[in-house]
């Protein structure tokens, strides 16, 4: 499969004892897990909106050879269909969740890099995938709404 997917490790402290108080229970973190895959694919899509990388960066500008070619009023990685933001998607295994596209250019625009016939064109990083404080804490706070849930 091409494209790019981001694999959220909780790295977290308050994430990490949260899932350990799952385990420990013996509960499945699944359901919490497809909570914050939805999260995660509904600040996605905030960012693209925005324009901007998920640490509130504005991802840097069409240049003047692509503007030429795009509808105007068409957003940054957005075309007449946006393929790129509808095509993400989440998966939830039995203890991750991961977040990404299959498009082939997917990984491109994520991480910049030589492309185009004879890789001459080359295309900057802007990144639409990724996790910040604020959603660490949001992850939190869904792992914490998790355990308290009868």
């Amino acid at each position: 499969m091409g494209g790019v997917t981001l694999s959220i490790a909780m790295d977290d402290k308050q994430v990490r004892s949260l899932f350990a108080k799952i385990e420990r229970r013996g509960a499945s973190p699944r359901p919490a897990l497809k909570s914050i895959g939805e999260y995660m694919l509904r600040r996605t899509f905030e960012r693209f909106s925005a324009e901007e990388d998920p640490e509130g960066n504005s991802w840097l500008p069409l240049s003047k050879a692509t503007l030429k070619q795009k509808k105007p009023g068409l957003k940054i990685l957005q075309g007449d269909t946006n393929l790129l933001r509808d095509e993400i998607n989440y998966q939830v295994t039995n203890n991750s969740v991961g977040l990404g596209t299959p498009l082939v250019y997917g990984a491109i625009h994520q991480l910049g890099g030589q492309a185009g016939r004879g890789r001459k064109v080359a295309i900057p990083a802007r990144p639409y995938l990724g996790v910040n404080d604020e959603d660490l804490s949001e992850f939190a706070a869904i792992l914490a709404d998790y355990l308290t849930e009868d």
